[in-house]
């Protein structure tokens, strides 16, 4: 018997249950049953045991997801997307200085603009505005010369406090995004951003409208991913 193959066999639709079906639709709970069952079966799979931080994320359980992240990172240091999680979850709490240092160093392990973005982020909330300014100059490069997704610059625009240029780069968002599901968790968070970016009148009104009419709403207000998921807490 191929003991690997068995396990996977046993372990998958635990695991394929909860991340992917339940915790879209937000049946959280029982999300948290099948992870959990699933890294009973498998204690020692790094993208189980992440998936049930991210469970525990989504439920806005943030110190139990935190346990979580760095229990994957006690079986594998350089686990990329375990740092960026914590990441996320830091900011979310206000941690800014811990989040500068998880994206940090995930980044150090493989480069990705969106984080540099939210590094950004951190680094603004934190009041190293000069170090922010210099990652939103260096996305804005990138982005001339190679594809960079517009809310990455809005991200960083939103910790600089720069309003104006912040809401024309969700605008650009929205826009480019507007028939592709997978972006469909970020305009609801577009949305929430940009109300809380003081706008008021028919701009705000109408940019409101026109995220509803990007895509489905009911699963834009579900956040299936995560790097999305930590635009809840920007302030």
């Amino acid at each position: 018997m191929d003991v690997d193959a068995e396990i996977e066999r046993t372990v998958a639709p635990h695991h394929w249950l909860g991340v992917d079906v339940l915790v879209p639709i937000k049946r959280f709970n029982e999300a948290l049953v099948e992870m959990r069952r699933a890294e009973e079966l498998d204690p020692l799979s790094l993208i189980i045991g992440t998936n049930l931080g991210d469970t525990f994320l989504y439920m806005r359980r943030y110190d139990e997801a935190i346990a979580q992240y760095k229990r994957s990172l006690s079986l594998e240091p350089n686990f990329q997307i375990a740092h960026f999680n914590l990441g996320w979850i830091f900011h979310a709490k206000g941690m800014y200085r811990e989040a500068i240092t998880e994206y940090r160093k995930g980044l150090d392990l493989s480069y990705d603009p969106v984080v540099n973005g939210y590094l950004a982020l951190s680094l603004a909330k934190s009041g190293q505005r000069d170090e922010a300014t210099k990652l939103l100059n260096q996305l804005k490069q990138e982005s001339a010369e190679r594809y960079v997704q517009n809310y990455t610059i809005a991200i960083a625009y939103i910790g600089l406090n720069e309003k104006e240029e912040a809401f024309v780069w969700l605008e650009k968002d929205v826009a480019e995004h507007s028939s592709n599901p997978v972006s469909m968790p970020l305009t609801r968070q577009a949305a929430f951003i940009s109300l809380s970016l003081q706008r008021q009148g028919n701009k705000s009104a109408d940019y409101w409208q026109r995220i509803k009419r990007a895509g489905n709403f009911e699963r834009a207000t579900c956040p299936t991913r995560k790097r999305y998921y930590a635009l809840c807490r920007v302030d």
